[in-house]
């Protein structure tokens, strides 16, 4: 590093927090400034005479200890990067959530600088859906997660959830400080000029005013493309069928969100966006058939009779209809969920892009009932030949960054 830089290191409260004192150690033999902000209970674990004195600066926990420089909003100001190690389940669920109820998250949700959270807990916290939701939420705000390391845990169990060791982190920090760091990894603004709209959820075809054919799509992976898109810099627009107030509130707040019910109204909805996008990536569940007649009445239920015969029409296949009246230039993507092995998958897919004229195609394996509502996805990208290009593992979001990754040098 050229110049000695501000750094915050908020600790939370976590036997890991003996760790953090050499963290500050090798920052400050760097030459950079640390200044401590542990959670008042942190303190429990390393005391602040400790911190003072390895840090050589006052330690404070409580916003209004000097409340006439407001302490919290100077710090920000001031700091080139923040640090948070340990970072508990508990601490990590107040900053996914925006609270400010001590100086060391006021000063998070004050800043505008980098901000780099180390977690650390028990296994078993850590894989919590709780947890794991809230870090994919700070992933959404730009936040850098260090995934904790595996190995003995102080409960005498073996599992991830140990920090990383003060050493690694210092090593990733460094590549953060450098005059080149800009964005957060894997969201350089490789779409900045691109207008994106992207279906996501499952529709619903009404049946009577009370029931309807569905499927199980959550939406989650419709929402972290569109989250991921928009973090490298385009204009997104997403149209959600039936996607939960949970799932919608990881996007940034910068992606317009148009919600529909049923496929006409998707179909309706993607037309008249299409005529203005870059790229189109219909990753939503459409339902193949709806009934061609809709009880205005709830269809009663009686003795004498025990079964109940729908017809069913097939509804517009949106896909096909957008490849076919696209604009030049205009970039196609679908999704796929099809069950079976995963070479048969594969065909399907294969057979899916060239029968729908599409320029990529991502497939997943759904057998079973994998996929629906979890937050992991394993997909394979295919182009318009049938060729493989790439292939994606993990959280719904590092699937989304890694589709990102493949297909957008395609398009440039």
């Amino acid at each position: 590093m050229d110049s000695p830089r501000n750094i915050i290191l908020g600790v939370g409260a976590g036997i890991a927090a003996y760790k953090a004192v050499s963290l500050v150690r090798l920052w400050r033999a760097r030459g950079h400034n640390v200044y401590v902000i542990p959670t008042p209970t942190a303190l429990k674990f390393v005391g602040a005479p400790t911190w003072e004195a390895v840090s050589s600066a006052p330690v404070h926990t409580d916003p209004f200890e000097d409340s006439a420089h407001v302490e919290h909003v100077e710090q920000a100001r001031t700091a080139d990067l923040i640090v948070i190690a340990p970072a508990t389940a508990d601490l990590i669920a107040q900053l996914s959530t925006g609270m400010a109820s001590n100086l060391l998250t006021a000063t998070v949700i004050s800043s505008d600088c980098p901000v780099v959270v180390c977690p650390a807990m028990h296994t078993n916290m850590y894989r919590h859906r709780a947890t794991q939701r809230n870090l994919d939420l700070l992933r959404c705000y730009g936040y850098h997660i260090i995934e904790p390391a595996s190995g003995a845990l102080t409960s005498g169990d073996t599992g991830q959830g140990r920090l990383v060791e003060p050493v690694d982190i210092v090593a990733k920090v460094d590549d953060l400080l450098c005059d080149s760091f800009t964005y957060p990894p894997g969201t350089e603004q490789t779409l900045t000029g691109k207008n994106i709209v992207i279906s996501a959820g499952g529709t619903r075809e009404a049946i009577d005013p009370v029931r309807f054919i569905g499927n199980s799509s959550s939406g989650k992976q419709g929402v972290a493309l569109a989250a991921q898109a928009a973090r490298r810099g385009a204009h997104v627009h997403l149209v959600a069928a039936h996607v939960a107030d949970s799932v919608l509130e990881y996007l940034p707040k910068d992606v317009s969100v148009t919600t529909v019910v049923s496929a006409q109204q998707m179909s309706t909805a993607m037309k008249a966006l299409s005529k203005e996008a870059n790229i189109i990536v219909m990753s939503a569940a459409v339902a193949d058939y709806r009934p061609q007649r809709t009880a205005t009445q709830k269809i009663k239920k009686t003795e004498d009779a025990t079964t109940v015969t729908l017809t069913l029409e097939q509804t517009e296949d949106i896909l096909v209809s957008l490849c076919a009246e696209r604009k030049k230039g205009q970039v196609i993507i679908g999704f796929a969920a099809e069950t079976g092995t995963d070479e048969e998958v594969v065909n399907y897919a294969r057979q899916k892009i060239a029968r729908k004229n599409a320029d990529y195609l991502i497939v997943n394996n759904v057998s079973g009932g994998k996929v629906f509502h979890e937050d992991t996805n394993s997909v394979t990208i295919i182009d318009r030949s049938g060729a493989i290009i790439g292939q994606c593992t993990g959280t719904k979001d590092n699937v989304s960054a890694g589709i990102w990754d493949f297909l957008t040098p395609m398009f440039q």
